[in-house]
């Protein structure tokens, strides 16, 4: 979330994927092809139905992959207390 945060002035969208015991902890986050503005961000079909294939493919259930995270053009720390809020991310 951090390079995201850091390579522009767009929204960035992306999909979380959790521990399958503690579905609040993020072990990584993973973007599909998409078009962006400032103000909003539309994915690619396609690369949706992909990534939730690969993911069902990789014995993930639902609930461990399709939360759907994005970076808003909002201020670094705002945007990092309001991720913090809602999660916990894995350290790299």
């Amino acid at each position: 979330m951090l390079y995201f945060r850091d390579r522009g002035h767009t929204e960035v969208g992306g999909f979380a994927i959790t521990n399958a015991e503690d579905l609040l902890y993020v072990e990584a986050f993973a973007t599909v092809e998409q078009e962006v503005s400032v103000a909003s961000v539309a994915f690619d079909d396609a690369a949706v139905a992909d990534w939730f294939e690969a993911q069902v493919d990789a014995n993930r259930r639902p609930e461990q992959f399709a939360k759907h995270l994005r970076r808003m053009p909002l201020d670094a720390d705002i945007q990092l207390n309001l991720l913090s809020n809602e999660l916990t991310v894995a350290p790299s």
